[in-house]
């Protein structure tokens, strides 16, 4: 898990890249499944703005212990974020109160026995750090999310299951299940993952593209959605766009 933490959640680095990764699955997923026009008004620049800024909002508060979920019903955004809390939706990489907390008390012991040392102060600052970067990713790893319950809530999107508008549950299940749910395990996912790591988000990244592309029918099988094919040519389009210009402006490896 130390491995796999330190290639996620405490790499700097990788908070950049899976945002694009994220949106650009998310775009693929929704695209297939609602079709390009809610995919444009979900994944674009304004609302993935606006969701990252209202997450960033109430991790804020999380973290200085200031968050109240009654007040915050009372605040037309951030009551869309207690509704996304409420629900189940959101993907955490940790708890913030509980880690603020972890750290206040490994603070007051250590004021306590008079150990102020080098290498306490340095734990100290190395796990504020990483907690640090870890609620960074937490923003941006729910960013989709957030925004595809964002327009749900605001705009209405229709259940697959009742042809209806989605209810908050209904919407904290797409939301959750956007591209990989990594609360969603088997019994051998540990084992799996320590032979092959990130086994698990491999797979369901995998199953959740052909989840988006087909939809069961009555008799329970599958058959490809009407958005399939135009979802895989334009991911196809825009991978072959990306070698090109590589090529055109990357020259040539020594």
């Amino acid at each position: 898990r130390f491995i796999a933490s330190m290639n996620t959640r405490w790499d700097p680095f990788f908070m950049l890249a899976n945002f694009f990764r994220d949106a650009g699955q998310s775009y693929m997923n929704l695209s297939a499944q609602y079709g390009f026009k809610t995919a444009n008004k979900i994944v674009n620049p304004k609302t993935m703005y606006r969701s990252l800024r209202i997450l960033r909002n109430a991790h804020k508060l999380e973290r200085e212990k200031k968050y109240d979920p009654e007040a915050a019903l009372l605040d037309p955004e951030l009551a869309l974020y207690e509704r996304y809390r409420r629900s189940g939706a959101k993907i955490t990489f940790l708890d913030i109160g509980a880690s603020a907390g972890v750290r206040e008390h490994r603070a007051e012991v250590g004021r306590a026995q008079n150990t102020p040392s080098g290498l306490f102060r340095a734990a100290m600052t190395a796990r504020t750090v990483t907690d640090w970067l870890a609620e960074k990713n937490d923003i941006v790893e729910n960013g989709s999310r957030f925004a595809l319950f964002m327009y749900a809530s605001e705009n209405g999107l229709t259940s697959e299951a009742t042809g209806e508008n989605m209810t908050d549950e209904e919407a904290a299940w797409a939301s959750k299940n956007l591209t990989v749910n990594f609360e969603q395990k088997g019994t051998y996912t540990g084992l799996i993952n320590s032979f092959y790591m990130f086994s698990n988000a491999s797979i369901q990244s995998t199953y959740r593209m052909f989840e988006a592309l087909t939809s069961e029918t009555e008799e329970g099988d599958r058959k490809l959605r009407d958005n399939a094919m135009k979802t895989m040519m334009a991911g196809v389009s825009a991978g072959a766009s990306i070698a090109v210009l590589n090529s055109l402006v990357g020259g040539v490896d020594p």
